[in-house]
């Protein structure tokens, strides 16, 4: 599968997603919001799992040093996207939607700084061009994709077991993009790190192709 492709559909989805979580929200229809939240997040996890999957079945011989710096890159795009999605749908919701929530802009813009971080630091490390910056580049992403998965796992189950995701406050919106953003940062921050730990393990060893019988 390749991002580029699939990358104008997914910002399609996105919008789309936020629109009807606003639809959702003037209708007062909570079903509504949570299955655009729910399908959103689906999506995003589906498109991971389509990129990073054939990656972990692949033979030593054919990944490449330069394999795990594209695969990072295209991992951050789409936990830059999922956290832009929240960005999105929160201020959709908190703006056009009729809510309103006083903690609906700091979690709206954590959100945003997030996004614009991931995304670039991705960047970083595709175009970083000595190897022992590569390296470093790697290593951080990967540790910080670790801290950003669990982080999020913590949220979720916070949600889950305090109940909050059936109050009927003003913050039922919020809890609903928590609940499927989290659940995709998760998704897809375990499968990124499985991704770097094999191709960047087979991409130092450097293996030799089969000269076949």
């Amino acid at each position: 599968m390749s991002l580029q492709r699939v990358l104008p559909w997914l910002v399609l989805a996105l919008f789309a997603s936020v629109i009807a979580m606003i639809v959702g929200v003037g209708r007062d229809q909570s079903w509504v919001t949570g299955s655009a939240a729910g399908i959103f997040a689906a999506l995003v996890v589906a498109i991971g799992l389509g990129l990073n999957q054939p990656l972990w079945r692949l033979d030593a011989y054919r990944i490449t040093p330069e394999a795990a710096p594209v695969s990072a890159r295209r991992n951050a795009k789409l936990m830059a996207l999922t956290w832009a999605w929240g960005a999105a749908a929160m201020a959709g919701v908190y703006t056009l939607g009729g809510l309103r929530w006083q903690h609906a802009w700091q979690y709206g813009s954590g959100m945003v700084l997030i996004a614009i971080f991931t995304w670039f630091f991705g960047a970083a490390i595709a175009r970083a061009e000595r190897p022992v910056m590569r390296q470093r580049l790697l290593l951080r992403g990967l540790q910080l994709t670790i801290l950003q998965g669990v982080a999020a796992a913590g949220g979720v189950v916070y949600l889950l077991a305090t109940g909050k995701l059936t109050t009927f406050r003003p913050d039922w919106a919020a809890n609903q993009i928590f609940l499927a953003g989290g659940i995709a940062i998760v998704a897809l921050s375990a499968m990124a790190v499985m991704t770097q730990r094999r191709l960047s393990r087979i991409g130092r060893i450097q293996p030799a192709r089969p000269t076949g019988s």
